[in-house]
């Protein structure tokens, strides 16, 4: 049997099947994920995050620039965020080093150390390294105008931008410099990433029983070799999985709800992601026999991802250093990465760590999946 005959059944399979495919692969999870995500909009919102913080400061610098940062902490426009303690009281403690006002002045990067005490206050944190890195940044702009126009015009932007620095104008520039997934985009990826996993389940499931059925024996009483065999079963396995995800994630990107980054990336990372689910489901059955063990493994891979991958729960707003230590090595966390990421930056170079994860372990586990077929493979 050739390739083309043997995708040219499959394809007809798919078409069958596929009103009940679209039901469980794409209309079923995102109504779950769009449930999920509204009730848990909340979580996702910064501004319901940005609780009152206390700091210390310690001025190593004792310059015009380093004072002008205290000032700016402790101005009336920052008090409903920030408020500046003695270093036994405060949440976190921002060291301003010695050389910092030079830095400013020859457009050099400088460091400010802050030392997060409370770790549970993480967006407080980056609420204040925001903060410090805009006045940091206004204060080299001005450096560089004044070179550019002279004393006056810089004195007569300065009044302009002053006039910016009003209470809700920080926090608004607070959360659009904080880039976050909305609860629509965090749940549109996790549910993929569990989805992903019940595809392999379903690829795994059909070729046991195929093999129970008598297709395996068939096929090898003809010309067709176990590796070809093998291969066949991989590439109709990638077929199925790349026409899965892409209804999945089209309909997000079709009603404006999450994957509206470069259509050209979002292609790379369907095509990764179907090659490896087909690899993965191409290792299972090469080195499993019994339907009922790979059926038990694979469920056991889809309960640990619900509870410790953040399918359900999003475990980076959760706190929890246990969880998120847990969630690190679950299965399906390189999915979650690599999308969440893809919608936070829709950057190639961002995405470049992601593509080679892809691409390496897919490569290493269909070597390993073939040398374990042109051993010993389908054998009762």
């Amino acid at each position: 049997m050739k390739l083309k005959a043997y995708i040219k059944i499959t394809l007809k399979g798919i078409i069958k099947e596929l009103p009940m495919m679209l039901f469980v692969f794409a209309v079923f999870p995102i109504f779950l994920s769009c449930l999920y995500g509204y009730f848990q909009k909340d979580v996702f919102n910064i501004s319901n995050e940005m609780s009152k913080v206390t700091i210390s400061i310690v001025d190593e610098d004792n310059s015009n620039a380093s004072k002008g940062l205290i000032d700016f902490l402790q101005g009336e426009e920052l008090k409903k965020i920030i408020k500046v303690e003695e270093e036994d009281k405060s949440d976190m403690n921002v060291k301003i080093p010695l050389g910092y006002e030079e830095s400013l002045l020859n457009l050099k990067e400088n460091e400010i150390k802050i030392d997060q005490k409370d770790k549970k206050k993480l967006s407080s944190f980056k609420i204040v390294t925001i903060l410090i890195d805009k006045y940091n940044q206004d204060i080299q702009q001005g450096v560089v105008i004044k070179n550019k126009l002279g004393e006056e015009k810089l004195k007569d932007i300065n009044s302009k931008i002053s006039e910016l620095y009003e209470e809700n104008v920080i926090e608004n520039n607070i959360i659009k410099t904080e880039n976050n997934l909305t609860s629509f985009e965090y749940y549109s990826v996790s549910i993929m990433s569990f989805i992903i996993i019940y595809t392999i389940i379903s690829l795994v499931a059909g070729y046991y029983t195929e093999r129970e059925n008598g297709v395996f024996n068939r096929i090898m009483s003809t010309s067709l070799s176990k590796v070809q065999y093998f291969n066949y079963n991989l590439v109709t396995f990638f077929m199925f999985a790349m026409i899965m995800n892409f209804i999945y994630v089209m309909t997000y990107r079709v009603f404006n709800i999450s994957f509206k980054g470069s259509l050209g990336l979002l292609m790379v990372l369907l095509t990764l992601t179907s090659i490896l689910e087909a690899v993965v489901a191409g290792l299972v059955i090469a080195f499993i026999k019994s339907k009922k063990t790979a059926t038990h493994l694979l469920n056991g891979l889809v309960i640990v991802s619900c509870f410790f991958g953040g399918v359900f729960l999003p475990i980076d707003k959760m706190n929890n250093s246990f969880m998120s230590f847990i969630g690190k090595f679950m299965p399906n966390r390189l999915i979650i990465k690599s999308y969440n990421n893809y919608l936070l930056n829709n950057s190639l170079n961002d995405l470049y760590p992601y593509i080679f994860m892809f691409a390496a372990s897919a490569a290493v586990l269909y070597i390993v999946s073939l040398l374990k077929v042109k051993l010993k493979w389908g054998e009762e």
